[in-house]
């Protein structure tokens, strides 16, 4: 989306999105913390990066998305990103039924925690950008 953007506002705003994701020099993005909520559960990392034993489901949506991103207009593109609008209660949610069911993920929770305040940002850009 970055790429076929020829606003450098845009540009710029959106790539705290990528910071977020890839991380930076000082802290680790959600990729990295994704992968560690893997391992909490016993799944080697190298797993999830080859993508073994994803649901076809899981991967239907996911392929659907991208090619959104990909090829529907920038607009498309950020306001698919207003889902995050209703994120936070259900993150918030999600990891106390986790910590009550799964105890040992508690440590890999990481992911979440920093979607508490990304998401609403990231819904925030969205409605303010158009």
């Amino acid at each position: 989306m970055l790429a076929r953007s020829d606003d450098p506002v845009f540009r710029i705003a959106w790539r705290k999105r990528l910071v977020d994701h890839d991380g930076d020099h000082d802290r680790q993005g959600g990729i990295e913390k994704w992968l560690h909520l893997v391992e909490a559960t016993g799944l080697p990392r190298i797993q999830a990066i080859r993508g073994e034993g994803i649901l076809p489901a899981t991967r239907f949506a996911v392929d659907a998305y991208i090619n959104l991103v990909e090829r529907g207009s920038q607009l498309e593109a950020v306001a698919s990103s207003l889902t995050e609008l209703f994120s936070k209660r259900l993150i918030v949610l999600r990891m106390d039924r986790l910590r009550e069911f799964y105890p040992w993920l508690s440590g890999g929770l990481d992911y979440f925690t920093g979607r508490l305040t990304q998401a609403p940002e990231d819904a925030e850009f969205a409605l303010s950008w158009w």
